[in-house]
């Protein structure tokens, strides 16, 4: 499971990595949407080590696996909200900590409800557009 674990957190630091490099916003969130889609594909290539990971971990190392990279997700949208908010507008901290946990509970549901790889890449897909325009609300954006 070790391998699984740290192949899926690297994808998701590389993926964080591109989208903090991006220049403008469009960028960033296609490289947010293709960071979803790699580490959706990761988990797949390896589901039996993320249903493992994802829904029997407590009292193991990988109880807090979920939380680490939501915690990750968390210091990123921190920064994105900074670099690209109007600034009229504040997004509280507490819920961008709430919702980027909230976001890998998608991962985990999908796992968790066995769903088939294409039900998951249909409900991530429409998670992304909804998370899009829910970021763009919040942070004042009007596009």
């Amino acid at each position: 499971m070790d391998d699984a674990a740290d192949g899926l957190m690297n994808i998701y630091l590389e993926s964080i990595q591109k989208a903090k490099e991006s220049t403008n916003l469009d960028q960033a969130c296609l490289e947010g949407g293709q960071g979803t889609n790699f580490v959706l594909d990761y988990v797949y290539q390896h589901l039996q080590e993320f249903k493992l990971i994802f829904c029997c971990s407590a009292g193991t190392e990988y109880e807090d696996y979920l939380d680490r990279l939501g915690e990750i997700e968390e210091s990123y949208y921190l920064e994105f909200v900074r670099k690209y908010g109007q600034d009229k507008m504040t997004v509280d901290p507490f819920f961008i900590h709430v919702f980027c946990r909230a976001g890998w509970q998608t991962i985990y549901e999908v796992v968790m409800h066995n769903r088939t790889y294409k039900e998951a890449q249909s409900f991530m897909d429409s998670t992304v557009l909804f998370n899009r325009a829910g970021w763009k609300a919040v942070m004042g954006i009007e596009k």
